[in-house]
């Protein structure tokens, strides 16, 4: 059996491989692209659960990685089969900034100057949460993750470090919520 070399500097992407850049990221939205090297798609997200849809559906479409268990949800197997089923389908070569007609979209392909771009790949899905490894390109640093929100919260950090967090919108903390008076 004669193994194929692959060509220097020519990795093809995995399943389970994507490339996101953050255009803005602030308490309440964060936008930006997500690019699928194996399949040569993008689409841009305008929240942050459309990019984690967006980044599941891919790997559902994949079948990788294999889901340890089946996501709960609010319609039994009998009413609707699996989870989303029946549910929308993005197409990441052709979607466009659906509502912005005439209108110059502030999403391009080139990040913004100083905006974070990470590489993520997913190489487990465990306990309904994704494992694997996140890329902050700017930071030249990367991290293993054992959560999707572990994952947020490193993506979240990078946002902050760069200071190009929408600061007009800032999280409210324990710390200043108002006491509650019984």
């Amino acid at each position: 059996m004669v193994k194929q070399k692959q060509a220097v500097g020519k990795r093809p992407g995995a399943p389970s491989e994507f490339m996101v850049h953050l255009h803005h990221a602030g308490a309440e939205s964060w936008d930006g692209i997500i690019e699928h090297p194996l399949s040569g798609g993008r689409i841009d997200f305008r929240s942050l659960l459309e990019m984690i849809l967006l980044i599941k559906e891919k790997l559902e479409a994949h079948r990788f990685p294999q889901a340890e268990v089946e996501l709960r949800t609010w319609t039994s197997k009998s009413m609707g089969g699996r989870a989303g089923s029946g549910k929308r389908k993005y197409n990441y070569q052709t979607r466009r900034n659906d509502g912005m007609a005439g209108v110059e979209s502030r999403r391009k392909l080139i990040p913004s100057q100083g905006a974070p771009t990470f590489f993520i790949r997913i190489h487990f899905c465990q306990n309904a949460s994704w494992q694997g490894s996140i890329q902050w390109l700017e930071g030249k640093s990367t991290k293993f993750f054992r959560s999707t929100l572990e994952m947020i919260l490193l993506m979240q950090e990078a946002v902050e470090k760069t200071g190009k967090a929408d600061r007009s919108m800032a999280v409210q903390s324990w710390d200043e919520a108002e006491e509650i008076i019984s």
